[in-house]
């Protein structure tokens, strides 16, 4: 099954999707610890922080920014 094609709008917010997740992390927390404490794969959570993942589930953000300890909207911006 093909990809779909996506738009730059969507690369874009992949990729600061990507930054607020690294920035938000920083390096206190492992790669493997907020995988763990999110509940999502690890390689899930690797692709995020390169932006290849463009259109993320809106429920795997949310856990992403809870397990940071942050509210999702300020991810939503």
């Amino acid at each position: 099954m093909a990809r779909p094609t996506i738009s730059k709008e969507q690369e874009a917010r992949g990729k600061r999707l990507a930054e607020k997740i690294k920035a938000s992390r920083g390096t206190a927390i492992t790669q493997e610890q907020l995988a763990q404490m999110a509940g999502v794969p690890l390689d899930t959570l690797r692709r995020l922080e390169r932006g290849v993942v463009a259109t993320p589930s809106f429920f795997l953000v949310a856990d992403l920014a809870s397990a940071l300890g942050e509210e999702i909207s300020e991810w939503l911006e």
